[in-house]
């Protein structure tokens, strides 16, 4: 979804040939939710949909040796419909991308070293108002994890 970034998002996305990309000159604060919901609807029926932009990174435990194809296909064989997930925001001098493969934890760690999780707050994921409006189907794996 393009609204008017400044970054290579869509230069990135049209190298992808599995990518469509759509434009919104509407603002976006206001018009989020009800878009997102409208693309995950219409673009993945009965599949998973990775609401992230392009320059953040998505990780999960065993990802180095468990592929999204096999993680995806462990969470519909225990009939899971949700994945609770942190953002961290991380400030760097350089993209994400440009890391080495080798030591991308290391370089990680070093390179984007500005981060501020002093307002992170725990709510419980089950009963809080975003789930309760728009999520309340999402079945978890551990529902004593959500608390």
């Amino acid at each position: 979804m393009d609204n008017g970034s400044t970054d290579n998002t869509i230069e990135l996305a049209r190298r992808r040939e599995n990518a469509t990309i759509y434009t919104s000159t509407l603002p976006i604060e206001a018009k989020q939710a009800s878009l997102k919901r409208h693309m995950a609807e219409n673009m993945v029926s009965g599949g998973w949909c990775l609401d992230a932009d392009i320059d953040e990174f998505f990780d999960y435990p065993f990802s180095d040796d468990l592929g999204l194809p096999l993680f995806l296909g462990y969470l519909r064989s225990k009939r899971n419909t949700s994945v609770l997930t942190q953002m961290l925001d991380l400030f760097g001098d350089r993209p994400l991308a440009s890391l080495a493969e080798k030591r991308k934890e290391e370089e990680l760690v070093e390179t984007y070293r500005y981060y501020d999780i002093s307002e992170a707050r725990k709510s419980p994921y089950l009963t809080s108002a975003l789930t309760v409006r728009h999520a309340s189907n999402n079945q978890t794996a551990n529902p004593m994890s959500t608390l």
